[in-house]
C-alpha cells in the first residue's frame, strides 16, 4: 500500500466517523434545534474526506469521468453556511439569531448557486458542442456560422467567469468562517456556567485551529493562485478533520456535550474504535499480501488466506483490548 492508498484509507475512516457521529447526535434529541445543526454541519464536513476518497482510489484513474460528476465534491462547502448558522445559536440562540434568522437562513443560497454553476456549466466546450449545428443550405449555413462564432464567444466567457467565481467564492467561505468565529466568541462570553464554559471552549478552540489550517493551506492559495505541496495539503486536511469535529467527539465522551446520555457515548466509542481497528485490519492485510507478492513474485491466494485467518483469530482479542483502552480514556 503506497502514501495515496493510505490517504484514502484515512479520509474513508475520517468521513464515516463523523457520519456516525451525526447520526448519534441527531438520534440522541432530534427533537432539540442544536442537535440538528450540530449533525448537518458534521454530515457536510463527512462528505469532505468520503467523496475525497472516492475520487483518489477510483475516480483518479478514471480521466473519462464527467467533470459534473467530480464536482459534486463542492458539496461539502455548505459545512460553511452551517457552521455560521451553529455559532448563531450555540451555546443558545443570539441576538443575530433572534433578529435576523431568514437572512441566516438564505446564507445557504450562495452555495447552492454556487454547486448549480459549477454543475451545470462545468464543461463549457461540451455544452457549446450541443448547442452547434450545420446546414448545407448557403443562406442557413452563414447565419449557423455566425450563430456558431456567437457561442463560442459567449463559451469561452462563460469559462472564464467560472474559473473567477470558483478561485473568488473562496472568499466567501472565509468571510463566513470570520463571522461564525467572532459569534462563537460572542456566546462564550456571555456563559456563567463553569462545565458549559468549558464545554464551549474546547469546541471553539478546535474549531479554531481546524479553521485555520483550512484558511492557512486552502482558501488562501485558492485566492492567491498557489498551491502547497500534495502531500502537505493532505496532511493539513487530515489535521483539519481532526481537530475540528475531533474536539466536538472529544467533548460529547469526555464532558457530556449536548447532554448526549451514556448509551450514545458508549455508541460513539464504539463506533470510532470498530472503524479504526478495521481500518488497521485491512491495511494489514494489504500489506501483508504485498509482502507475500514481493518475496515468491506471484499471487497466492492459499498464503493470503492464511494470513486472514491468523489475523481474524488475533482480530477480537486487539479489538476488545483497543475498546477497553478507549472506554477507560473517555468514559
Amino acid at each position: 500500500m503506497n502514501v495515496e492508498q493510505l490517504i484514502s484509507l484515512v479520509y474513508l475512516a475520517s468521513g464515516i466517523i463523523l457520519f456516525m457521529l451525526a447520526i448519534i447526535i441527531l438520534r440522541e434529541n432530534s427533537g432539540n434545534r442544536l442537535n440538528r445543526v450540530v449533525s448537518m454541519m458534521l454530515i457536510f464536513a463527512g462528505i469532505a474526506p468520503f467523496t475525497a476518497a472516492i475520487y483518489k482510489s477510483i475516480l483518479e484513474s478514471m480521466p473519462g469521468f464527467p467533470v459534473w460528476f467530480v464536482n459534486t465534491f463542492y458539496i461539502w462547502e455548505f459545512y460553511f453556511p452551517a457552521l455560521l448558522y451553529f455559532s448563531a445559536v450555540f451555546p443558545e440562540p443570539q441576538p443575530v439569531y433572534l433578529k435576523h434568522k431568514r437572512l441566516l437562513q438564505l446564507a445557504f443560497l450562495p452555495h447552492v448557486f454556487h454547486l448549480l454553476l459549477v454543475l451545470l456549466l462545468s464543461d463549457p466546450d461540451k455544452i457549446l458542442g450541443l448547442l452547434t449545428l450545420e446546414s448545407t443550405l448557403p443562406i442557413i449555413g452563414q447565419l449557423l456560422q455566425l450563430y456558431s462564432a456567437i457561442l463560442r464567444v459567449i463559451a469561452t466567457l462563460v469559462g472564464f467567469l467560472l474559473l473567477i467565481h470558483k478561485r473568488f467564492f473562496s472568499l466567501v467561505n472565509l468571510i463566513y468562517v470570520s463571522f461564525a468565529l467572532y459569534f462563537l466568541y460572542l456566546g462564550y462570553k456571555n456563559i456563567e456556567n463553569p462545565r458549559l464554559k468549558q464545554q464551549v471552549r474546547l469546541v471553539i478552540n478546535g474549531i479554531w485551529v481546524a479553521m485555520g489550517l483550512y484558511v492557512i493551506g486552502f482558501l488562501i492559495p485558492e485566492i492567491l493562485s498557489f498551491k502547497f505541496p500534495s502531500s502537505l495539503r493532505d496532511i493539513m486536511l487530515v489535521a483539519t478533520l481532526l481537530v475540528g469535529p475531533g474536539t466536538i467527539a472529544w467533548a460529547i465522551v469526555r464532558y457530556q456535550f449536548l447532554d448526549i446520555g451514556l448509551i450514545a457515548r458508549r455508541s460513539l466509542v464504539y463506533s470510532i474504535t470498530t472503524t479504526v481497528v478495521v481500518g488497521g485490519y485491512l491495511l494489514v492485510v494489504v500489506q501483508t499480501g504485498a509482502m507475500i507478492r514481493a518475496i515468491i513474485g506471484q499471487e497466492s491466494q492459499l498464503l493470503n488466506a492464511l494470513v486472514e485467518i491468523v489475523l481474524l483469530l488475533f482480530f477480537q482479542p486487539i479489538y476488545h483490548q483497543a475498546d477497553a483502552f478507549v472506554r477507560q480514556l473517555f468514559i
